[in-house]
């Protein structure tokens, strides 16, 4: 299951949030990592620090570029939170049963929903 969300809050909040992880990670840390053909033409690879995550969120682009505007009522928007979940049947058959073989078909199946996305 695809959700999709508007990045709310500050940048610095937001990115400690993401950065911190959920009940469902074991030692508090999600595995993020830059991903897509703009973080490549961006220069980011490897895993996502708050650090990186804070500025990306303020607009502030690695060359030192700023992206965002302001017009009006408007202003810059930081971004947008797309969360891939496994039905609850293929979680618990992956985890409790240990069939990995399910972990790796999720893994491909959110690797060519980024790709569509993109």
């Amino acid at each position: 299951m695809l959700s999709i969300g508007k990045i709310t809050g500050s940048p610095g909040s937001a990115a400690k949030y993401y950065a911190s992880g959920d009940y469902y990670t074991k030692d508090g840390n999600e595995p993020a990592e830059w991903y897509g053909k703009g973080a490549n033409h961006l220069g980011m690879k490897g895993p996502v620090s708050e650090q990186d995550l804070t500025k990306l969120l303020s607009g502030k682009l690695p060359e030192g570029h700023e992206a965002g505007w302001e017009k009006a009522n408007n202003k810059h928007h930081p971004g947008w939170d797309l969360t891939f979940s496994a039905p609850k049947g293929v979680s618990i058959l992956s985890i409790v049963g240990g069939d990995k073989r399910l972990l790796k078909a999720h893994d491909k199946a959110v690797d060519r929903a980024l790709k569509f996305v993109e």
